[in-house]
C-alpha cells in the first residue's frame, strides 16, 4: 500500500482528527493547535502536562461519540414551526436555490449535499442555530461533567494553572475543517458561523416543505424526525460515529492483580457512605472506570467491529479486527496467551505458555503490563476506537520497548487510534522509525515491523 492509498483510508477508517487549544490548564500555560492524529505521542519531563492532556482528551471523547436523545428537541422544533412559519419557508427556499446552483458540482465529486450556513439568510441561520444549540449544549455539559469527574474537581476553574494570572483555564475543541467547535469556558458553542455547513438532501427539502405547511391539526411528525436527523448532521459531520476511548492509567498492573481487593473495599463502603462517597476509600475515578471494564472482560468478548463509515469500498477488508490484533500481540510480545476465568462473579487472569497456566500475579512484569491491553482489545475495542496508554514502556526492557512501539504502529495501521505518554527515548526513536516505515510497500513494511501475522 502506498502513502497515497493510506491517506485515502485514514479519514473513513480513523474518523476526523480533533484539535485542542489549551491555556492555563494545570501545568500547561499555553498549548495551541494540538491535533490528535491516529498516532499521538506526548513526551517530556514529568509535571509538564502530558497526563493532563491525555485525560482531557479522554474526557472530551467520552462525551462526543454517542448519539444522545435530546428530550425537548422535537418539542422545540414544533414550537418554532408555529412561531416562525415564514422563516421555515425562507429556509426551504434558500436550500432549494442553493441545491440547484451547486447540484452539478456536488454530484461531480460524489459527496453529500452540504451548504455553508453563511450563504443562507439571517433568519434561516437563526432558525437552524436555535435548533442546534440544544445538541451543542448537551455535548458541552457532558464534557464539563467528565472533566470535573476525572480531575476530581468541583468546577473547571479549579484546574487553573498555579503559574498564571488568569482566573480560569481555557479549552477549545474543534476539527480541522471547522465544522465542530466547542469552547468549554466561554460558552461559545459554534465557533465561526461561516465555517459551519448544513447537510441537505431531497428528503430534507421535502421535510422542510411539509413543516412549512404544517398547522395545529396536522403536524407531520416524520418530517420532524427527518429534519432532526439533518440538524444533527449539521452539528456532527462524522463526530457521532467517532471513536470510543479507553484509558490505561499508570499502575494498571496493580489494579488488575488487586481487583478482588479493590472491589471488596468498594462494596464494604457503599452501605455506610454511598456509592459516590470516598471518604474512607479514595481512588481516582478514571482508575475506577478502568476497573469496571476490567471485571467485565469475557462477558463482552468479541466486541470489535467496524462502524458504518468504515464499510466504504476504499477500506481494506483484510485489516484485522481488534481481537486478531490481541492475538498478534500475544504471539509477538509475550509468547503466550492471556486467559480469563470467572469465579464468584469476578474474573481470574492467568498466563498460559506451553500448556502451563500461571496466575497473573506470578507472571513477569512485562506480561502483566501488556495483559490489560490484550484483554481490552479482545473484549471491548472496535476499529476506529482510541487507546490512551500512560507510559506503555513501563516494566519493559529496551528491546521489549522497541517491540511495543512496533505493536502500537501496527494497531494504528489496523485502524485503531493510539495516544501515549512516555519518558522512553527507545520508544520515541522507534516510533519515529515507523513513521518512515509507513511509506514502504506492504511486504517490506511487514518484514520491518517483525510482527507475526502483520
Amino acid at each position: 500500500m502506498t502513502t497515497n492509498d493510506t491517506d485515502k483510508q485514514s479519514e473513513p477508517l480513523h474518523g476526523p482528527n480533533l484539535i485542542l487549544d489549551v491555556e492555563n490548564f494545570g501545568p500547561i500555560a499555553e498549548a495551541k493547535n494540538i491535533e490528535f492524529k491516529p498516532m499521538t505521542v506526548f513526551v517530556g519531563p514529568s509535571n509538564t502536562g502530558k497526563t493532563y492532556l491525555a485525560v482531557l482528551n479522554h474526557a472530551i471523547r467520552q462525551a462526543i461519540p454517542r448519539r444522545f436523545p435530546v428530550p425537548n428537541l422535537y418539542h422545540n422544533i414544533l414550537q418554532q414551526i408555529f412561531a416562525r412559519r415564514d422563516e421555515i419557508g425562507t429556509l426551504q427556499m434558500d436550500l432549494t436555490n442553493h441545491l440547484q446552483s451547486t447540484e452539478s458540482l456536488l454530484y461531480e465529486h460524489n459527496i453529500n449535499h452540504q451548504i455553508p450556513l453563511s450563504t443562507l439568510t439571517v433568519d434561516s441561520r437563526s432558525f437552524l442555530d436555535e435548533l442546534t444549540v440544544e445538541y451543542f449544549d448537551q455535548i458541552r455539559s457532558d464534557m464539563i461533567e467528565n472533566i470535573t469527574t476525572y480531575f476530581e474537581i468541583a468546577d473547571v476553574s479549579h484546574v487553573t494553572s498555579k503559574h498564571s494570572n488568569m482566573t480560569k483555564p481555557f479549552v477549545k475543541l474543534s476539527q480541522r475543517n471547522g465544522v465542530f467547535s466547542v469552547d468549554l469556558v466561554k460558552h461559545n458553542l459554534f465557533g465561526d458561523t461561516d465555517s459551519r455547513h448544513f447537510s441537505i438532501s431531497d428528503e430534507v427539502l421535502r421535510s422542510l416543505h411539509l413543516l412549512g405547511k404544517a398547522d395545529a391539526d396536522n403536524i407531520p411528525i416524520n418530517s420532524v424526525f427527518r429534519l432532526s436527523d439533518a440538524i444533527w448532521r449539521c452539528v456532527d459531520q462524522g463526530i457521532a460515529d467517532s471513536s470510543n476511548s479507553y484509558y490505561f492509567p499508570t499502575g494498571r498492573t496493580g489494579i488488575m492483580n488487586g481487583h478482588r481487593v479493590l472491589i471488596s473495599q468498594i462494596i464494604a463502603n457503599v452501605g455506610r457512605h454511598g456509592i459516590d462517597e470516598r471518604k474512607y476509600f479514595n481512588y481516582p475515578k478514571i482508575a475506577l472506570d478502568f476497573l469496571r471494564l476490567l471485571v467485565d472482560v469475557d462477558e463482552h468478548r468479541g466486541g470489535g467491529s467496524r462502524t458504518p463509515s468504515q464499510t466504504d469500498a476504499t477500506i481494506d477488508k483484510n485489516l484485522p479486527m481488534p481481537e486478531e490484533v490481541a492475538g498478534i500481540l500475544e504471539r509477538s510480545l509475550i509468547d503466550g496467551d492471556i486467559t480469563v476465568a470467572k469465579t464468584i462473579g469476578l474474573p481470574d487472569f492467568e498466563y498460559l505458555q506451553q500448556d502451563i497456566s500461571t496466575p497473573m500475579f506470578r507472571a513477569s512484569s512485562m506480561v502483566t503490563e501488556l495483559a490489560t491491553i490484550i484483554m481490552f482489545l479482545r473484549n471491548f475495542v472496535s476499529i476506529g476506537d482510541l487507546l490512551i496508554i500512560d507510559e506503555p514502556e513501563a516494566h519493559l526492557h529496551p528491546a521489549a520497548q522497541q517491540q511495543m512501539a512496533a505493536a502500537l504502529a501496527f494497531m494504528v495501521r489496523s485502524g485503531l487510534r493510539v495516544l501515549i505518554t512516555t519518558h522512553s527515548h527507545y520508544m520515541v526513536e522507534q516510533l519515529g522509525n515507523f513513521v518512515a516505515v509507513s511509506t514502504l510497500e506492504p511486504d517490506l513494511r511487514r518484514r520491518v515491523l517483525k510482527l507475526e501475522g502483520a
